[in-house]
């Protein structure tokens, strides 16, 4: 009689500890399921409507697209730059075309000439080589600001760019971080200026930060062709 008190008692004791677990269990698919729903609510396409307008939208022409149409055309420039700040800028000379792509969009530029590049084989010298460059710059309507991607053959990558215009200067500023050449790993953050000086001339203008100082490396003319 006693043994079957006791084991009653055990019984009911486990009952007493199982069942919070029980109903804990019992809730977790129920979670579950709330939780699913939500993530599949946030995933869920938008009606057909609302997508046409979020798109027409996306790649609607406006004014900023319009700014950029001032670079439209054939260019003669002279490019100054500064291996050293504290010597004097070396020069080279070449011609850019740019065209509009995607109705307006997009200008795409091309860039062909020379830089006196540091000669490995004679210290302290320069040699000519040709310099091929290009680039695609537009104004993206959901970041609201200008967008720039550059490349050439003095490298293997990408260079991006983020930029606003000031239209009391009529000037363009970008800001991007570029891969250091001479530490592998290190980025440099760079600014560049576009001063649109007049319809037949704009200034470019970069500045590289080192060391905590920003300084003026690269500086470039541009003429219209007549």
């Amino acid at each position: 009689m006693k043994a079957l008190k006791r084991i009653a008692t055990l019984f009911a004791c486990s009952a007493m500890f199982l069942a919070p677990q029980t109903l804990a269990d019992d809730k977790k698919p129920a979670a579950a399921a709330t939780d699913a729903a939500k993530a599949a609510a946030a995933h869920a396409m938008p009606d057909e409507k609302a997508m046409a307008e979020a798109m027409e939208k996306m790649g609607k022409l406006g004014p900023n697209h319009e700014l950029l149409k001032g670079m439209i055309g054939d260019w003669d420039y002279t490019m100054s730059w500064w291996m050293d700040p504290s010597q004097p800028a070396q020069t080279s000379k070449g011609m850019a075309k740019h065209v509009s792509m995607m109705e307006g969009r997009y200008v795409h530029s091309d860039h062909q000439g020379t830089m006196a590049m540091p000669d490995p084989a004679n210290p302290g010298k320069s040699v000519e080589k040709p310099f091929h460059g290009a680039g695609v710059t537009g104004y993206d309507n959901m970041k609201q600001k200008f967008v720039s991607v550059w490349m050439d053959n003095m490298s293997t990558g990408l260079f991006m760019t983020e930029g606003t215009y000031d239209a009391a200067a009529k000037t363009f500023t970008y800001h991007g971080d570029m891969d250091d050449p001479m530490m592998s790993g290190s980025k440099v953050h760079v600014r560049y200026t576009i001063k649109m000086t007049d319809n037949d001339h704009h200034d470019f203008t970069w500045y590289e930060t080192r060391g905590g100082q920003e300084m003026k490396t690269m500086e470039i003319k541009y003429a219209r062709k007549k």
